[in-house]
């Protein structure tokens, strides 16, 4: 036995001859080298830092958005189109009208006028909620005929009925039927005013009618200026101009004078009329009531002052004007031979 195991030791396998007899472990160990010598080197792991982390969460919330409204768009493309096949499909069978305006009771639509035809007529009540602030769109209004005279503003300041006609048929033919307004239209049917009361008869003074028509001197004179120059030729045989001689009656019949003491009044005045510049140039109601004082002055002189004269509803002027053309009679009276 030991002889053997010498000869093993002393005679023992080469690497090639280890190949020739055993064939099988070439490819096990060719393997294996091959296994380990296709392994690549490992690199060592690093942990993400708090930047990074967060850069990847957003960037994973974008992505999730952005598929999610994709998805969203999706849906509401397939509901519009399956609502429009169902619009298509409706034939509009059952309609109801809700303030002039067709609708399906089906599909809900609001039906165009050109693809319905209502037969029905076109006015309508609205029942029980009916009242003054919802009016009916679909009634026809009746067109409004402008009134351009001013009969019923006449009526309205409590005028009478003749007057008021009178007033407004003066009104229109100065006019010829344009539209006055403002307080040039005030003037203007203050002199229609006056002058029907006097072709009525009935004359009035300005003042009495100031407090009536509520107007302006200033206004008054235009008024009256414009009467004036629009009266046509052919009307102009009424057209009366008015004198101190129309105010004298007026005043003293206010005074409940007789009949006497007013004609002497008018024979003063017929008389002294023409001989003074103020006298020709002063407001006629100045002038009437001027004489008026005088005369009454001369029949008792203590009957009444200037002040309480004036301060008197139907004359209504200062003490200036009522002593001022008291005096310029009294100084024509003593030089009837002085011109102004």
């Amino acid at each position: 036995m030991s002889t053997v195991k010498r000869q093993i030791k002393s005679h023992p396998v080469s690497k090639k001859g280890r190949e020739e007899e055993s064939p099988n472990l070439k490819p096990l160990v060719v393997k294996k080298d091959t296994i380990i010598s296709s392994k690549k080197p490992v690199k060592a792991l690093s942990h993400p830092n708090k930047k990074e982390l967060e850069r990847n969460k957003i960037e994973d919330d974008i992505w999730d958005s952005l598929a999610l409204a994709e998805s969203l768009r999706n849906n509401v493309n397939i509901n519009d189109e399956d609502e429009d096949e169902k619009e298509d499909d409706c034939k509009h069978e059952h309609t109801i009208d809700s303030d002039g305006s067709i609708i399906c009771v089906d599909c809900g639509e609001k039906i165009k006028e050109d693809n319905y035809v209502c037969e029905e007529a076109e006015w309508r009540y609205y029942g029980s909620n009916d009242n003054v602030e919802a009016s009916d769109p679909s009634r026809c209004q009746y067109r409004k005929v402008i009134d351009k005279g001013i009969t019923k503003d006449l009526t309205v300041l409590g005028f009478s009925h003749e007057v008021a006609e009178k007033a407004n048929e003066l009104y229109l033919i100065v006019t010829g039927g344009d539209i006055k307004r403002s307080n040039y239209r005030k003037g203007i049917m203050f002199a229609c005013v006056f002058h029907a009361f006097i072709e009525l008869g009935q004359e009035k003074t300005t003042n009495y009618l100031t407090k009536i028509i509520k107007i302006s001197k200033r206004n008054i004179s235009k008024g009256f200026t414009y009467y004036g120059l629009q009266m046509p030729k052919d009307r102009r045989e009424k057209y009366v101009y008015i004198t101190a001689e129309h105010y004298i009656p007026i005043i003293l019949k206010e005074l409940r004078v007789t009949e006497d003491h007013i004609q002497n009044v008018l024979d003063l005045y017929r008389r002294l009329k023409g001989k003074s510049y103020l006298l020709n140039t002063s407001n006629p109601q100045s002038i009437a009531s001027g004489f008026v004082y005088y005369y009454l002055k001369k029949i008792k002189s203590d009957l009444i002052s200037p002040t309480q004269f004036g301060s008197m509803e139907i004359v209504n002027l200062s003490e200036i004007t009522i002593t001022r053309i008291s005096n310029e009679i009294e100084d024509i009276i003593n030089n009837d031979d002085i011109l102004y």
